[in-house]
């Protein structure tokens, strides 16, 4: 169940105090209403009640959707490991420490893919597109959403966004038939931050070496 805080701020803007709710457990199962806002952000915009300012709060909290079998973490800090055997072998745990890559996880975990072998796939395409198009600026590719056969990637070099680029799932699904069930694929019972450091370091990359 979602459970719900009542936090006093200040607005940015103008330095008055207004109250806003914060989710500090977001249960997509139970209140699935949550997703869209979630998703996009919204459930981390506040406007303050006496100038209007928008202001972008983020806090700690834990994403879960036991359908989808993940939970995902914002935090900055060191999480203790889950204490149910049964929730521990169902769920995928994992960590992001800042807002955007916990949105950006969210909808990777709620769109159905397996996070680590979309990291594999997110880095190879990355070094696609440089060669391809001759721009070594690119730095990162945000994961937008899924529709039908194609998923919407954004390219970005910092925080500037260089293109978006509508690209086939099948290309996510050919590196995810090899990656799952490798020895790679094998869930930490503790949380873990699965990002494209991970595929970088985890070794699994080498599987999808050109000979």
């Amino acid at each position: 169940m979602t459970k719900k805080e009542t936090k006093t701020i200040s607005c940015p803007e103008c330095g008055k105090e207004f109250e806003i709710t914060q989710l500090s457990y977001i249960d997509l199962k139970t209140d699935p209403d949550l997703k869209k806002p979630l998703f996009h952000g919204d459930l981390f915009r506040e406007t303050c009640p006496h100038c209007q300012a928008e202001t972008f709060v983020a806090y700690p909290c834990i994403c879960c959707d036991a359908d989808r079998g993940y939970m995902l973490s914002l935090t900055t800090e060191n999480l203790s490991k889950p204490t149910d055997l049964d929730t521990i072998w169902y769920h995928r745990f994992r960590f992001e420490k800042n807002p955007d890559s916990f949105l950006e996880h969210a909808r990777i975990l709620e769109s159905g893919l397996n996070d680590r072998a979309f990291e594999i796939f997110r880095y190879i395409f990355l070094l696609q597109y440089r060669q391809q198009y001759g721009d070594p600026m690119s730095d990162r590719i945000l994961f937008d959403y899924i529709d039908g056969e194609n998923m919407q990637l954004e390219i970005l070099s910092g925080d500037v966004s260089i293109a978006t680029m509508t690209v086939p799932v099948a290309g996510y699904e050919m590196i995810a038939e090899k990656f799952i069930g490798s020895s790679y694929d094998v869930e930490d019972p503790d949380w873990t931050c699965v990002d494209m450091n991970w595929a970088v370091h985890s070794g699994a990359l080498q599987m999808f070496e050109q000979n």
